[in-house]
């Protein structure tokens, strides 16, 4: 159980850490106020998401010191996941809700990053 504290708390660090360094990468440094906005509004609840989906996805049960590549389809399943939410709901939704689109090149350093 313990174990399973510290990865979890791990992997909250790193996507948070992930998602932050997105907008600065997609921005070359400091990004504009309404996007610092946009991360401050998101981020616990990007980091939530990925969290949540890593769990349904099993991660946390895996034995990571035998990793094969089911264990890689998995965590990738569960990293492109949430990065599909975010393109979907930047599709969905107007310009009214900006505030909930993230920027495609934000979402996919994330990916990557998250990976």
């Amino acid at each position: 159980m313990n174990n399973t504290i510290t990865k979890i708390s791990l992997d909250a660090v790193i996507f948070g850490f992930a998602f932050v360094l997105a907008y600065w990468v997609r921005f070359d440094g400091r990004p504009p106020e309404d996007y610092i906005q946009q991360l401050q509004f998101l981020l616990l609840g990007v980091v939530g998401l990925r969290l949540i989906i890593n769990s349904l996805f099993g991660v946390y049960r895996q034995i990571w010191a035998y990793f094969s590549l089911n264990d890689i389809l998995t965590l990738g399943a569960a990293t492109v996941v949430p990065s599909a939410v975010f393109v979907l709901t930047r599709l969905v939704l107007t310009s009214e809700h900006q505030i909930w689109r993230v920027s495609l090149g934000i979402t996919l350093v994330d990916l990557l990053l998250a990976f």
